[in-house]
């Protein structure tokens, strides 16, 4: 690489996990008129899913989102443009979108462990202009810290990694490997973000069986199969994607799981294809409340993905071509963005207090309410957390 081509990397980083010792208290999510798409982004990264459908997925739309949007910060013609029609963007106006995202970072999170964070790491030699620095410190929240990645390229991706760790409470560990910055990188652009909450409606871990998950139609393995009996809670039936979906909120908070199940034992990949032209918010806004038994498999996946060639087919090219970042630092390098990495980490299990004893039993004693549905997560199926306007968390269990 010459040396007039200098190189930023973006770094998202996320972890949730939803256990038994917290509770959410989240505050309403913001306007949709004033937001980017969040549901239309979530979809458009679907790509990322649909090219895994065998193995498990776990990324943050709202991660990658803020990530890239810092960059933005700094970005004119052709690339800030190509970021504000694929980040989904509402306008041009770099106030009006960091406004957006001040709003999302000052939200109040109660008693739940909810925070995104952001950080700059830049070359020692290449100090970001101030107007830069001011807007990110003012709408992201985020420090810019000097690093030497042409001399100490080690010590700079251990400070990275170690300040990765804290803020996800040591759950993505090892984000930047050996080798992965050089005397080229001027910047990392770093957005890492955390949630750990606790269902309203808990499932009792007396009720937890061993049954059969089906990852396609012929073959079968064995997991930790959750039960929760006669539940109120968001369901709804789509015969355009040809699924069911049930949506389970978290105590305190207007935060919520929503879980699609094909109803083809091997749907999901056609189920994705569809989602991907769709907004999981528009299908929650479309869902009814009904009294529902619920059979879910405990789940844990660690997942990463490089992001650039997602990224490229939603129409971001410049930037990693030749980046127009005029805003970015003082002196003006010609750069590029050289790699997106995104690295996720996800565990849900009973997620309650040992709340009172749900019998397995329960399950065959099927109520005669004709408000009655049953939602049994026995095969692959797609998941996103999300608020009002504002998706969090999207991906798929193809295993347990």
């Amino acid at each position: 690489m010459s040396k007039e081509s200098k190189t930023i990397i973006i770094i998202s980083a996320l972890l949730v996990i939803l256990q038994m010792t917290s509770s959410a208290s989240i505050d309403q999510d913001l306007s949709p008129s004033s937001s980017p798409n969040s549901g239309l982004f979530a979809a458009d990264l679907l790509r990322i899913a649909k090219s895994k459908t065998s193995e498990n997925v776990i990324f943050s739309p709202i991660s990658i989102q803020t990530a890239l949007a810092m960059t933005y910060m700094g970005a004119a013609g052709k690339t800030a443009e190509e970021l504000k029609n694929g980040l989904r963007l509402p306008s041009l106006d770099k106030d009006q979108v960091g406004q957006y995202f001040s709003q999302l970072l000052n939200k109040k999170s109660g008693e739940a462990d909810l925070s995104i964070a952001n950080r700059i790491f830049v070359g020692s030699d290449y100090p970001l202009k101030a107007d830069f620095n001011k807007m990110t410190e003012n709408y992201f929240k985020s420090g810019a810290e000097a690093l030497n990645f042409k001399d100490l390229p080690s010590e700079a991706i251990q400070t990275i990694n170690s300040w990765v760790e804290n803020k996800t409470n040591n759950k993505i560990t090892d984000l930047m490997k050996p080798g992965s910055v050089d005397a080229d990188t001027v910047a990392l652009i770093v957005n890492a973000i955390y949630f750990k909450g606790k269902w309203k409606n808990p499932f009792s871990k007396d009720a937890t069986r061993k049954l059969p998950f089906w990852i396609n139609k012929d073959e079968s393995v064995e997991v930790d199969m959750m039960y929760g009996g006669d539940k109120r809670i968001k369901y709804g039936e789509f015969s355009e994607i040809n699924a069911t979906a049930i949506e389970m909120a978290y105590k305190n908070s207007d935060i919520s799981m929503m879980l699609i199940l094909p109803n083809e034992k091997d749907g999901l990949a056609d189920l994705e294809n569809k989602l991907s032209s769709m907004s999981v918010i528009d299908l929650s806004s479309k869902m009814g409340s009904r009294k529902v038994d619920i059979m879910l498999p405990k789940f844990q996946i660690n997942f990463s993905t490089p992001l650039s060639e997602t990224l490229k087919e939603m129409g971001i090219q410049s930037l990693f071509q030749k980046a127009d970042l005029p805003g970015m630092f003082e002196s003006g390098p010609a750069v590029k963005v050289s790699d997106v990495q995104h690295k996720a980490f996800i565990d849900v299990n009973e997620a309650g207090s040992e709340a009172a004893a749900a019998s397995f039993l329960q399950i065959s004693l099927m109520s005669l309410d004709y408000d009655q549905r049953f939602f049994n997560a026995d095969h692959p199926f797609f998941f996103a957390i999300k608020g009002p306007n504002t998706v969090y968390f999207v991906g798929h269990v193809a295993k347990p």
